[in-house]
């Protein structure tokens, strides 16, 4: 497929595993970070009475004993949440949480309504969850669903080692081990394997590439819309446009016009098109400039068109 954009033409860590006290309370409560990494507010006179936890709050990084699903007293969702740049921790797009559906499967969502991915449906074979895995045998996978929870929690067969997995800006779970002679985490594990399998993963108007590093670019007549997070892997802020269209037929006083912009070999989002059927090539660009809302058409045995960002 060759699609077209519309554009203006010018003639001219350090870690550590042992369970050790924060802070206290001057009464009853106090805060502990746990052997799991789990970090509670519990009663004092009772260790068992949790009154907060780091596990029901999870950010970008899932670790063995905690879980991921949802909690069906509050309908809240356990989810890891990519950070916007692999320095800034704001939520990004991005999440790895339980199906909303119902279907116990895990689940990758953009902007918390578009599936770009979903695992096996539990079967009590753990392994099957995520296909590709070469290090399942280090896991075992536990499904718990009752009363006020449905959820996904995992342990080490071997507590000596440490793991967690990542909800990388790029939209892809990426799973780590620390490896002492190395003194560093590797990656040892990633779901999905290509980086343009997630959705809108370059953003608005980027184009994904996955034989590049980084794999994603802006085409001719766009630039980056935040240099810093592409350079920290943020790609999904996107691209915007160097020149604003003028849209239509008519010529500005400087001598600019909308023109074309051919892009060949490329897929564009299915969700989000207009097909224009009855159209010939030619047909299709003219509906095209017809509208100012209109930023891209392709036309392969059939003409469609899409609005806004792309």
């Amino acid at each position: 497929m060759i699609c077209f954009f519309c554009c203006v033409v010018c003639h001219d860590s350090n870690t550590s595993s042992s369970s050790s006290f924060l802070s206290s309370s001057t009464n009853i409560n106090v805060t502990i970070l746990l052997d799991t990494g789990n970090f509670v507010v519990r009663d004092q006179t009772n260790s068992s009475a949790i009154l907060w936890q780091s596990f029901d709050h999870i950010t970008d990084t899932w670790v063995p004993h905690g879980w991921i699903g949802m909690n069906k007293v509050t309908g809240e969702y356990n989810a890891i949440t990519s950070w916007k740049n692999t320095e800034d921790p704001a939520p990004w797009p991005f999440m790895d949480t339980i199906d909303p559906s119902g279907l116990n499967q895990f689940i990758f969502l953009w902007n918390n309504s578009k599936s770009y991915w979903t695992s096996r449906i539990w079967n009590e074979e753990p392994f099957g969850l995520l296909p590709g895995m070469s290090v399942y045998h280090l896991y075992t996978y536990k499904f718990i669903n009752d009363d006020k929870h449905r959820y996904f929690t995992t342990n080490l067969t071997d507590e000596r080692y440490l793991t967690r997995s990542v909800m990388h800006s790029s939209g892809q779970v990426q799973q780590l081990m620390w490896f002492d002679d190395a003194k560093d985490w590797e990656l040892i594990w990633v779901q999905l394997v290509s980086p343009c399998d997630v959705y809108s993963v370059c953003g608005a108007y980027g184009i994904c590439d996955q034989s590049r590093k980084p794999p994603c670019t802006c085409p001719h007549g766009f630039t980056l819309t935040s240099v810093r997070d592409w350079e920290l892997d943020g790609w999904n802020s996107g691209c915007k446009r160097k020149t604003q269209l003028k849209c239509g037929y008519k010529n500005s006083t400087s001598g600019e016009k909308d023109g074309f912009l051919p892009i060949p070999n490329v897929h564009l989002p299915a969700d989000s098109k207009q097909q224009l059927g009855g159209k010939g090539a030619e047909e299709c660009k003219l509906a095209f400039l017809k509208s100012c809302s209109c930023t891209t058409y392709a036309y392969e045995s059939g003409c469609s068109i899409w609005n806004g960002d792309i």
